[in-house]
């Protein structure tokens, strides 16, 4: 038997199946790990950078209409909830459409959102690569008469530990509470 399903569905099919993180579990992922791209400001950033620091990462698009503003907020409420242990932590958004998604788009949308947000572009093909590094799917939709597209993706939000190395995945339910509890835990 030959199933061909539509995209949007294989991807929504993949997402489902990826393993989910019970409340408070860590785990010893395998998957994740460096990566190099140009933020908002046109200079390099590196995973590496970050080090001694918790990681807040999402991927999304800036012409996202749900689910990219939605995570955005979160990440943005639950900075606010860490007070002054936000310090210790970066929250980062890197593109996945890099045809839109130029550091000058980038750093207006981030900007928006929280004034320590790290944002990220590159080419296609480096976004691309370090959403396969972390597991999340990109499909990028044909254009329509009107050149407009959109970028199915994955919804996770990661979070990276001191030490660089991924530690937990969490649902995009998740509250900015969740969120916030989920960072202090990694802080301590």
């Amino acid at each position: 038997m030959n199933l061909h399903l539509p995209p949007a569905l294989a991807l929504a099919i993949l997402v489902a199946l990826m393993p989910q993180p019970a409340q408070g579990a860590r785990y010893n992922l395998s998957f994740g790990g460096d990566f190099t791209l140009t933020d908002q400001h046109e200079k390099p950033f590196s995973l590496h950078d970050a080090r001694g620091k918790v990681v807040m990462i999402f991927f999304g698009f800036t012409s996202c209409a749900d689910t990219c503003p939605t995570t955005m907020l979160r990440m943005a409420a639950a900075m606010k909830l860490l007070g002054a242990e936000a310090g210790r932590v970066v929250p980062v958004f890197i593109s996945v459409d890099a045809k839109r998604d130029t550091p000058a788009a980038i750093r207006q949308y981030a900007a928006y959102f929280h004034p320590s947000m790290v944002a990220l572009t590159g080419t296609q093909e480096q976004l691309e690569a370090v959403a396969a590094q972390y597991r999340t799917p990109v499909l990028v939709r044909e254009p329509d008469e009107n050149g407009f597209y959109v970028v199915d993706h994955g919804s996770r939000l990661f979070l990276v530990d001191p030490d660089g190395k991924l530690a937990n995945m969490l649902l995009y339910e998740d509250p900015p509470e969740r969120i916030a509890e989920e960072v202090l835990e990694l802080l301590q």
